[in-house]
């Protein structure tokens, strides 16, 4: 029988995968896609948001042969326990790896806006700390966290729409005047901010819902995820002309700088603090996960020692490569990783059950 204390709703599995998936891209994501695909960047997000639909039916229908089962029970059940476990150690270590380049890259955005003076390894131990503090917790607990941080999100929505009293909407005409390439190159780029929706593998059989609420649950979040950045890109191309983007590798912090209200000298500073709790939601559920990870491999210890062990690793990795050149390229080597460990094995497994016919075969009470 499921242990009903660390199930969670529909309305929970919603904003926990939002969260996990809104992080650290947010404030750059219309620079890296704008530099592929130019003005026709909206339609490059909105085509990498179909793309991650594809990718969550297709892990929604290896999870559904197995639903008393998370991705890495699913793992040692189909490839044996050995090299099960081996292979969930690499999940783990690919974890570990995108907790790291987010730690980096927040330290990097922190350092440039709000602490200058600050060393680098303070700003990511405060949010190592932080991110430790929720992930040790049950998963019912964190997603009542993310339920309540969600209210960020839709502050920045509002925030969007309001800069486009300001904007030029000839800056995005004529569409499609990049072609097909470069809004093909700009997918690329805008495929790397939707990765986090991969949690819902780990938390599949605590969300007390059927399998097919299940899967609206996950289309529902990939859609707001998508229409979210989709209008973030359309914000920061109608607000900045086409030379001036180019320039401004965090356009909506410059944005939201350029704004003037009465009770907030400077909103940059302040909506930075919100965006904060974007990048600390985003953490804690790769902490989570690889802890659950390792707790599936080594069922000796309590899962939140595994939290601590992942956030000092990956706390250590991100000192040692903390330069924007090493960032980047770690960053780089992140979304060769998130193919491999999201697509490519997800989809061998899948084919492994259909082959060897393969369903859950556990009985419950």
């Amino acid at each position: 029988m499921k242990n009903k204390k660390i199930q969670i709703s529909s309305f929970q599995t919603f904003f926990l995968v939002i969260q996990s998936q809104i992080g650290i891209s947010v404030i750059s994501l219309p620079y890296f896609v704008f530099l592929a695909a130019k003005t026709d960047s909206w339609i490059s997000v909105l085509i990498a948001g179909f793309i991650v639909q594809l990718i969550i039916l297709m892990n929604w229908a290896l999870l559904k042969r197995f639903p008393e089962r998370n991705v890495f029970e699913i793992i040692k059940h189909v490839l044996g326990n050995r090299l099960g476990k081996l292979v969930i150690v690499f999940y783990v270590a690919y974890f570990i790896l995108v907790a790291s380049v987010v730690l980096s890259l927040f330290s990097l955005a922190i350092k440039s806006w709000l602490l200058p003076l600050t060393p680098q390894w303070v700003i990511k131990l405060l949010m190592v700390l932080i991110g430790i503090y929720i992930a040790k917790e049950n998963i019912r607990i964190i997603s009542r966290f993310y339920v309540l941080a969600s209210v960020v999100i839709f502050m920045f929505i509002v925030l969007m729409f309001y800069s486009f009293r300001f904007g030029n909407h000839y800056y995005l005409m004529p569409i499609g005047i990049s072609g097909v390439t470069p809004i093909l190159k700009g997918v690329k780029e805008a495929i790397l901010p939707f990765i986090g929706f991969e949690l819902f593998m780990v938390v599949y059989p605590n969300i007390n819902a059927t399998d097919g609420t299940k899967l609206k649950v996950f289309t529902l979040a990939n859609f707001f995820v998508t229409s979210f950045y989709t209008l973030i890109t359309l914000a920061c191309l109608a607000f900045f002309s086409p030379d001036e983007l180019t320039l401004i590798p965090q356009p909506v912090l410059y944005l939201i700088k350029s704004f003037s209200f009465r009770i907030i000298e400077r909103p940059d500073i302040f909506f930075t603090s919100f965006w904060i709790v974007l990048v600390a939601t985003s953490f804690m559920s790769y902490l989570y996960s690889l802890s659950r990870g390792l707790k599936s491999v080594y069922i000796s210890f309590y899962r939140k020692w595994y939290v601590y062990l992942g956030g000092m690793i990956s706390f250590t990795l991100s000192n040692i490569y903390n330069q924007k050149i090493e960032v980047s390229k770690l960053s780089n080597l992140t979304s060769v990783l998130s193919l491999v460990f999201i697509v490519i094995l997800p989809f061998i497994l899948f084919m492994l059950t259909m082959f060897l016919k393969k369903r859950e075969d556990i009985k419950y009470a």
